[in-house]
């Protein structure tokens, strides 16, 4: 939560130690808050200052914002409505969320509800569920042993008499089932991706050094 009475320097401050944070941290990130910044990013007709320090923070850590629309979050009498609450989630968790909305329902609060799902790991086709495709690694491919396995299976596909719709998704199922199978025999699997820091070229090194920068900045603001 980052209070609407706070100068811009504590501000920076706040989301300095959240980008640290982010920066320190892998795989699937999701954050949310009451920011109290405005950027057209969100569904504010403007951005202010609270609002292009967040998105530069976001943009150095790789986080995506979620909010869609321009639905008010924040409702209160006697005040302008505004969107201060707002969703950040790492790009591979971003893809997965789904439905993301403000809820109009009673809150008994001057903000408002927010909901989103967030899809599981596989995904649905014409042929019915299955599990996201797998990576092989090409560089280490056999070529001569997978063309091999295509053609013996091409040889006994062609004798099959297949009409209709039926017939044309057997087909498919069919090919898909061949590809797999060629691949598993001509080289190896690639091992699972886990989520990487999104800025390449963020190291151990760098966050200690500007750790340490606003640890000085700090003493000598005080001073």
């Amino acid at each position: 939560y980052f209070t609407p009475n706070e100068s811009i320097h504590d501000f920076k401050e706040k989301l300095n130690s959240l980008e640290d944070e982010v920066l320190s941290m892998s795989g699937r990130l999701l954050v949310v808050g009451d920011f109290n910044a405005k950027a057209v990013e969100w569904g504010m007709p403007f951005s202010d200052t609270r609002g292009r320090l967040t998105m530069e923070m976001a943009a150095r850590t790789g986080l995506l914002v979620l909010n869609v629309g321009s639905t008010s979050t924040f409702r209160r009498p006697g005040y302008t409505e505004t969107i201060p609450d707002i969703s950040l989630a790492s790009p591979r968790f971003a893809s997965r969320v789904e439905k993301w909305a403000v809820i109009e329902d009673y809150t008994g609060s001057d903000h408002q509800f927010i909901t989103f799902e967030i899809r599981d790991g596989t995904r649905t086709n014409s042929l019915g569920n299955q599990e996201m495709s797998p990576r092989w690694n090409l560089e280490r491919i056999d070529l001569e042993l997978f063309l091999d396995v295509l053609a013996r299976g091409v040889d006994q596909a062609e004798d099959a008499v297949l009409e209709g719709k039926a017939g044309a998704e057997a087909v498919v199922a069919s090919t898909m089932s061949l590809i797999v199978k060629a691949c598993e025999k001509s080289m190896p699997r690639k091992k699972p991706r886990h989520d990487k820091r999104p800025v390449y070229w963020w190291t151990p090194q760098i966050a200690r050094l500007r750790k340490e920068c606003i640890k000085l900045r700090r003493r000598a603001q005080r001073a």
